[in-house]
């Protein structure tokens, strides 16, 4: 669990705000970053998160002035419940509410009207209200494009050392459910197209890049038996092409110049050899090539998956 810095609050009943304008003036010398009204963080911590965790913590901070009938969604709930997302997190924290509880959007909320939230689709954590993980994957799929849509289904749905934040199915009748509502279709797609199998977010994006490519669909997690005791997963498998692909991260091989990083590398380059000998074909690729569709094309085919007839239709619209 990542170690949030203290949440710094001005108090407005200091006598002439005196506190307030200390607050303020360290944050003009850069010492602190203001990240809602009234509320402060220390900027070498700040500076030192990721976009998930600054998201998260801004909404810490505006839910701890918000009306507590307030049900934190969207962006907003993604990051309280550690869903990772492929693009940019916005400055404003997503409040979703039926229409008749009134509201505007402002400098630090945007505001999302709606029907009553069913009690089901609500959950609490950190103390905040915020819509359950399916409901917030499906709320972002009504409105991100398709790629960014599948990674946040995927990674709230992924298998791994640690429960599924939401099941695959729920998800899917969630979507069914909001196509006759905006953005429910291109939900209902995305839900469709995703998996539980997918373990980052660059592997849920090489898998549309390699569907938009025209490539076959391809098998996930697929385990390689070398011997009794040795046995390895691919990210990728296509069996009637006897093609294993792998998506390079790098994080694995470690990092500096110590003696974990060579044996991760060696440990790497026996992985790939074998892997090598039990396939026809094999392919690596990073996020550089995801990001370049057509450079993806020419590593995939050179492999020994069958080139698509049909020519790149569509805009590289992937961030991040």
């Amino acid at each position: 669990m990542t170690h949030h810095p203290e949440i710094l609050r001005a108090d407005p009943w200091a006598g002439r705000h005196l506190e307030s304008r200390a607050l303020l003036r360290q944050a003009q010398a850069g010492r602190l970053v203001r990240i809602s009204h009234g509320r402060y963080v220390d900027a070498e911590s700040w500076n030192a998160m990721d976009g998930l965790e600054r998201h998260r913590l801004r909404t810490l901070a505006v839910a701890s002035t918000a009306a507590t009938d307030n049900v934190f969604s969207h962006h907003a709930a993604a990051a309280l419940w550690r869903i990772p997302l492929l693009g940019d997190w916005p400055d404003r924290v997503d409040v979703t509410g039926p229409v008749r509880s009134g509201g505007r959007s402002s400098e630090q909320i945007r505001r999302h009207p709606s029907a009553a939230i069913p009690a089901e689709q609500i959950g609490t954590t950190d103390g905040v209200r915020l819509t359950s993980p399916a409901r917030t994957v499906v709320d972002l799929a009504r409105v991100l494009p398709f790629p960014e849509a599948v990674v946040a289904i995927d990674a709230a749905c992924r298998i791994g050392r640690a429960a599924p934040k939401a099941l695959l199915a729920e998800v899917r009748d969630l979507s069914c459910a909001a196509r006759g509502r905006r953005g429910g279709r291109r939900a209902a797609d995305a839900a469709a197209f995703a998996t539980d199998q997918s373990e980052s977010v660059w592997e849920s994006v090489s898998r549309v890049t390699i569907r938009r490519l025209g490539f076959p669909d391809p098998v996930l997690q697929q385990e390689f038996r070398w011997d009794d005791r040795t046995s390895y997963r691919t990210d990728f498998w296509w069996p009637e092409y006897g093609v294993v692909g792998e998506f390079d991260g790098l994080v694995k091989y470690g990092s500096g110049e110590g003696d974990e990083a060579r044996s991760a590398l060696v440990r790497e380059k026996i992985r790939e050899d074998r892997l090598r000998t039990l396939s026809s074909g094999f392919v690596r690729w990073t996020a550089s090539d995801v990001r370049d569709p057509l450079r993806l094309a020419r590593l995939l085919g050179a492999a020994g998956l069958p080139r698509p007839t049909r020519r790149l239709a569509y805009a590289n619209d992937f961030s991040g």
